[in-house]
């Protein structure tokens, strides 16, 4: 199947979408002149990534769409999520691929450090049954890239779909690939890449894809500065809070956490996260989840908490179908 469209010109080398200069109002705008002397990106992708000036714009491309457009096809694909987005959601939207494929954990280099990969990765396995190959790895750090072609090899494959949630890093490590040869934008911005990008490296056909997105988040679309602290840049140090009975867990003053007891419980998330320890709240309208012992509060696009005992915590009802629970992917 060909994922090239017949009235095809020209197609931005950031997001992937076909140039035109005839509405400004419309993605892929770029001037005329600026056409005719062959440059490579969109007017958006031009100023995002010399300006870093944010403008959100749709994919093309429905969650739905593009599933069926890659099961349709016979290629391989790695599909990214970073470590502190693995939940429900997620998982879901990986195991609707049909392809052979590969789970891809990235950003390993932001939170892993005295882990144990291999029983994070036995624990995923349980957790969420993923019967398909997994790996780790940070493009930035340049860790495991090379089981990408790797993999490829194995299967006797030259083509493979990057997909992913937004954030999880595709176009970072499709650079990486390349051999750091940027072309592609790589933003924290939702959406950045909105249609399917061809990129040839030696003999192999890499496809980038524009990201999947939560359903269920903690930020609204264009709150992009509050997208930019959920996603680190630097490492994730795990902050853990002997809790204390009467104590209630804010987040960024919009998410409370309460009724832990007294326990233990490690946060995994960035740490621009406001997070603040109270003892008193206004809140009317609270609904309970049951913690078991040794799991984590998984709280979609945030990251997680590391619960150590049994309790029945309470959330502010806004907030609470973004949490979910499963038995710690970090036990022993």
């Amino acid at each position: 199947m060909s994922l090239k469209s017949t009235m095809e010109i020209r197609k931005c080398e950031g997001c992937g979408i076909t140039l035109q200069y005839s509405d400004d109002s419309k993605v892929g705008f770029i001037p005329k002149n600026k056409f005719k002397e062959g440059a490579i990106y969109c007017q958006r992708c031009f100023k995002l990534k010399n300006y870093n000036e944010k403008v959100y714009n749709d994919s093309l491309i429905v969650d739905e769409g593009l599933i069926d457009k890659v099961n349709a096809t016979n290629n391989y694909a790695f599909f990214l999520i970073d470590f502190l987005n693995i939940n429900d959601e997620s998982i879901n939207t990986f195991k609707q691929i049909k392809l052979n494929k590969t789970l891809v954990i990235s950003k390993c280099d932001l939170i892993f450090k005295d882990i144990n990969l291999e029983r994070v990765k036995d624990n995923l396995r349980k957790s969420y049954d993923i019967k398909d190959n997994i790996i780790f790895l940070s493009s930035k750090k340049n860790q495991n890239i090379n089981q990408i072609f790797t993999t490829l090899d194995k299967n006797n494959l030259k083509t493979t779909f990057i997909l992913g949630y937004t954030n999880a890093g595709k176009s970072t490590l499709i650079n990486c690939l390349k051999g750091n040869k940027e072309r592609i934008i790589a933003s924290s911005m939702p959406n950045t890449t909105l249609d399917f990008i061809e990129i040839k490296i030696g003999d192999y056909k890499i496809i980038d894809t524009p990201g999947f997105s939560l359903k269920t988040t903690f930020n609204k679309k264009q709150e992009f500065e509050l997208i930019k602290k959920l996603n680190p840049v630097y490492f994730v140090s795990p902050i853990n809070y002997q809790i204390k009975e009467e104590q209630i867990f804010s987040i960024e003053d919009r998410l409370y956490l309460k009724n832990f007891g007294n326990n233990s419980a490690t946060f995994y998330m960035s740490n621009m996260i406001k997070i603040k320890k109270i003892y008193k709240d206004e809140i009317d309208n609270y609904k309970e989840i049951n913690v078991n012992e040794d799991n984590d509060v998984v709280i979609a696009s945030l990251g997680f908490i590391h619960v150590k005992k049994k309790c029945t915590i309470k959330v502010n009802e806004e907030y609470y179908n973004l949490i979910s629970v499963r038995d710690s992917i970090l036990k022993k």
